[in-house]
């Protein structure tokens, strides 16, 4: 499996979700959104309607996981959730 050629810096192996769904942590969903799905998921979905809004969700996501937030930032993060879940 191509996961054994991933750095242990980058976190965890995300396990097959389908063989190993029980082997699933918040880390390893964590590792398939933000940094493996974008990719994967690229030109996978009939309507691309669906990978544009799992993008968004994605984007917004990582502002949440910034150290330091400004006001405006926060702001920024209710209006965009509020379109996301709006938007399909």
């Amino acid at each position: 499996m191509w996961g054994k050629t991933i750095p242990a810096a980058f976190g965890s192996r995300v396990p097959n979700i389908v063989a190993e769904k029980s082997q699933t942590t918040a880390e390893t969903h964590s590792i398939w959104t933000l940094y493996l799905a974008p990719t994967l998921l690229n030109g996978q979905f009939i309507n691309e309607q669906y990978y544009k809004h799992f993008i968004q969700l994605v984007q917004l996501l990582t502002l949440c996981l910034e150290f330091e937030s400004t006001q405006d930032q926060i702001n920024d993060l209710e209006r965009g959730f509020q379109e996301w879940v709006k938007g399909v």
